[in-house]
């Protein structure tokens, strides 16, 4: 129903009307509908905001930049991981060798400590022959 309608139908409920009564329906009416319009574009208003922030981070995933830049960021830290994975390796066959020495298998303390020496500098890791 239309506000002309309503006005029209409660000014008929109520005749006679004094035009001070039908102005005051009236103000009445346009209150209620400036607080539904108001409501309407306070939600409006919210509802646009969540849908800027929602195409906002839609596009940082998308930028083509940003993509670019995380490709580089993940390519160097993939070789990173791999530098690390190889010394990792490098120090647990050190440590694996070193756990093999025995030093029944030395004449004296500088053998031994010669071939510890070679393990950790990665020479050959044979032991020196016993005189």
């Amino acid at each position: 129903m239309s506000m002309r309608d309503h006005i029209i139908k409660w000014a008929r409920e109520r005749e006679p009307v004094s035009i001070n009564e039908l102005a005051e329906h009236v103000q009445i009416l346009f209150d209620k509908q400036a607080r539904a319009a108001s409501a309407g574009m306070d939600a409006a208003k919210k509802g646009g905001a969540y849908m800027e922030a929602e195409a906002k981070r839609l596009y940082a995933q998308t930028n083509p930049e940003a993509l670019e830049s995380e490709r580089q960021a993940n390519a160097e830290l993939t070789e990173e991981l791999e530098r690390v994975t190889t010394q990792r390796d490098a120090a647990q066959a050190k440590l694996d060798a070193i756990g093999q020495l025995s030093p029944t298998d030395y004449d004296d303390r500088e053998q031994l400590l010669g071939a510890l020496f070679r393990i950790l500098h990665g020479m050959e890791t044979d032991k020196e022959p016993t005189e």
